[in-house]
C-alpha cells in the first residue's frame, strides 16, 4: 500500500494516543496524548467529540471501548462482591438462628431441670413434714 504524507501524519497521531497496557492497571492513554503532544514532542491536532477531546476519532472510539471495559470490570467486581457478601449474610442468618434454637432448647431444658429438682425439694419437704 502506497503511503502519503496524510496518511503517515494519521499513522503518527494513531500511535501516540494507543492505550498503554491494561495489565498495569486499569488502563489509560499515553501521557503524548492527554498532554496533546504526539511521540515526535510536537502538537497533535485534537479532535473535540462532545466534551471530550481526543488525538482523532480512531482514538475517541478505542478511548470508548476501554472506558467501556473499565465499567464492565467494575460491575463484574461489584456484582461478585455483592453476590459474596448476601451469600455471607444468608450463612450469617443461618448461624444466628441455629444460635437462637440453641438458646430457646438450652432454655427449655434448664427450666425443666429446674422444675424437676424443686418437685424433688417439695418432695423432700413434704416426707420430711409427713415422716413419723
Amino acid at each position: 500500500m502506497e503511503k502519503n504524507a496524510e496518511t503517515e501524519n494519521f499513522a503518527a497521531r494513531r500511535k501516540s494516543c494507543e492505550p498503554e497496557s491494561l495489565s498495569e492497571g486499569l488502563g489509560g492513554f499515553q501521557e503524548s496524548c492527554r498532554s496533546g503532544r504526539n511521540r515526535e514532542g510536537g502538537n497533535a491536532t485534537p479532535v473535540h467529540q462532545g466534551k471530550y477531546s481526543t488525538c482523532d476519532s480512531a482514538s475517541f472510539d478505542d478511548r470508548e471501548s476501554y472506558l467501556k471495559k473499565i465499567l464492565e470490570r467494575l460491575d463484574k467486581l461489584e456484582s461478585n462482591h455483592l453476590e459474596y457478601v448476601n451469600a455471607h449474610q444468608n450463612r450469617l442468618r443461618a448461624r444466628l438462628s441455629e444460635s437462637e434454637d440453641s438458646k430457646d432448647e438450652f432454655a427449655k431444658e434448664a427450666n425443666d431441670i429446674r422444675a424437676a429438682i424443686q418437685q424433688l425439694i417439695a418432695l423432700d419437704k413434704y416426707c420430711s413434714n409427713h415422716s413419723p
